[in-house]
């Protein structure tokens, strides 16, 4: 059975009230209730935030929720959330893995950077918020305070409630796309029967990933040019589909391109 991935904010939650995603979504919840496919989501939200979000906006319960930028990862066992401690532990004990405490300690002298709430922040994740423009000259000046105190990656995107600019501190070979890999590996569904949905920069990666993937219309057209970019720098050609119609209704578009739930 195929299995579809989606980020929430952007994606499935729509930032304003609009008729055709609220019609696509009932239709999604349609196609996960007849079995057409299998649903998770993959989000920046911390767990509790994303179920609060499944629920208020009367999204489909998933079989999983891929969490805090992907550094975490709960299936729904008997309508509780039970962490995937595999997952954890196979984080836990990557290598030149960065303590939390060492990242804020080597990015407070960074003035742009504002340290976000103790709810935003993760065991494998510490959040900021910037002021001005995250250049790549800053990126690398990060990079290297960052070098002695582990392998760490930088994910940039954009709150699309708040507007505020973001910045996740990650392990370096952590991020949306490996919480999408692990939900694919644990269900068997292999690569060709994956899907992942997106909106933003934390979604890149996951887009990128090689499977076949959805950008929804209501995409940044700056996030989009570049997608498209490197979607065809990396032959990836059709296998990223952008969507004109926004929210869910983008999402439902890309499902009907590449063959799901239909």
């Amino acid at each position: 059975m195929p299995l579809v991935t989606s980020d929430l904010d952007g994606t499935l939650i729509p930032l304003q009230p609009d008729e055709e995603a609220r019609v696509a979504l009932a239709r999604i919840r349609d196609l996960v209730a007849a079995g057409r496919f299998r649903l998770a989501y993959v989000t920046g939200r911390h767990l509790e935030h994303a179920v609060d979000g499944v629920h208020r906006f009367g999204l489909p319960i998933p079989v999983a929720i891929g969490s805090a930028v992907g550094t975490s990862v709960h299936w729904l066992r008997d309508g509780v959330w039970v962490a995937d401690a595999d997952y954890e532990r196979s984080i836990a004990t990557m290598p030149g893995l960065a303590e939390p405490a060492a990242i804020r300690s080597a990015l407070r002298a960074v003035s742009p950077l504002r340290l976000q709430g103790e709810a935003e922040q993760a065991r494998f994740k510490v959040s900021y918020t910037f002021d001005g423009v995250l250049s790549d000259d800053l990126l690398a000046s990060m990079g290297e305070l960052l070098a002695p105190v582990g392998r760490t990656r930088l994910v940039a995107s954009r709150d699309p409630v708040t507007g505020d600019d973001l910045l996740d501190v990650l392990p370096a070979d952590v991020g949306k796309e490996t919480a999408v890999r692990h939900l694919e590996a644990r269900l068997h569904d292999g690569a060709e029967r994956v899907v992942f949905a997106g909106d933003s920069g934390n979604d890149r990666s996951a887009l990128l990933m090689g499977t076949r993937s959805i950008v929804v219309g209501n995409a940044a057209p700056k996030l989009r040019a570049e997608l498209r970019a490197l979607a065809d720098e990396g032959g990836l050609g059709g296998r990223v589909f952008f969507a004109r119609a926004h929210y869910a209704a983008g999402v439902l578009e890309g499902l009907r391109y590449h063959g799901v739930g239909h």
